[in-house]
């Protein structure tokens, strides 16, 4: 997490007002982490579609995990994975045809292992600049 994001307590953009937000604090309700899931009728609405590919036709809703930061002091915790965790499940009982999401190196082989394929090549986020990001995706039977 930026120093940033942490100061103001604020990563804000137009696609947070209809976004699920899932935050974590610690015993003094500081916050230390936080996550993002969209979701929209097609992917063509979704975040950094441009740079995925996909191996098969994605029609109707997708959900969009992102914005998944940490401070720090909380990493090799399991709170990534708690967090995509969460997300994935309340995803899989919702009507929504494929999960998007933008990972770094360090979740890439988790998320793998949980159903999603790399659909693209990496690229670097321009939010995070040294930030290299894999486009994944997990096709959903609906």
């Amino acid at each position: 997490m930026s120093e940033k994001i942490r100061t103001s307590g604020k990563w804000l953009d137009e696609k947070d007002e209809n976004a699920f937000h899932y935050v974590l604090k610690d015993a003094s309700s500081s916050l230390v982490g936080a996550a993002r899931m969209n979701l929209f009728e097609t992917k063509d609405k979704a975040d950094y579609v441009s740079n995925f590919t996909f191996r098969r036709p994605v029609v109707g809703r997708v959900a969009v995990v992102s914005r998944l930061v940490l401070l720090r002091e909380f990493h090799h915790r399991g709170l990534w994975h708690d967090f995509d965790m969460i997300r994935i499940r309340e995803i899989k009982a919702m009507d929504v045809n494929a999960i998007l999401a933008i990972c770094g190196t360090y979740r890439l082989e988790k998320l793998k292992g949980e159903g999603f394929e790399q659909a693209g090549e990496p690229f670097t986020e321009k939010e995070l600049p040294d930030h290299v990001a894999y486009p994944i995706c997990h096709y959903l039977e609906t």
